[in-house]
């Protein structure tokens, strides 16, 4: 594979078969905030911001992959189901914080969580879904 791909499609197998690095090309129609392409593409660049896979650690010893956007987002797969730990500077609502409860309940999991990225090795330890607040603090809901 050496085709753009829309970050939307992107799957776990994906990301940890390949490298993909964000892409943007304004003839072609591709908008970096849409589209990654792998490694095996002309020009994919270890320069460009890449999505990478990531590991998330479990206190329990348990670990599941998930993704890394590069900035701040990192998104663990849960039973076929994705979940982000960020939500900018949006509190996470009460809903997206049960929902992730009861998805990782229902797997024996409890906060808190470490996340590592593959290949830039950024790592973050997450005691909830993080969002930045009015006074412009990191705070996991």
């Amino acid at each position: 594979m050496s085709t753009p791909k829309r970050i939307a499609d992107i799957t776990l197998d994906d990301l940890s078969r390949h490298r993909w690095c964000y892409f943007h090309d304004d003839e072609g129609g591709f908008d970096s905030f849409e589209w990654v392409i792998p490694d095996t593409h002309p020009k994919f660049d270890t320069d460009v911001i890449e999505l990478e896979l990531a590991t998330f650690r479990f206190q329990s010893g348990h670990e599941f992959l998930g993704m890394f956007d590069g900035s701040n987002c990192f998104s663990i797969c849960l039973a076929d189901e994705w979940f982000s730990f960020w939500t900018g500077i949006r509190k996470p609502t009460e809903q997206e914080k049960l929902h992730l409860a009861n998805a990782m309940s229902q797997l024996g999991l409890t906060f808190p969580i470490e996340a590592t990225a593959k290949w830039s090795g950024t790592s973050e330890r997450y005691r909830g879904i993080r969002y930045l607040n009015e006074a412009g603090a990191l705070v996991d809901a």
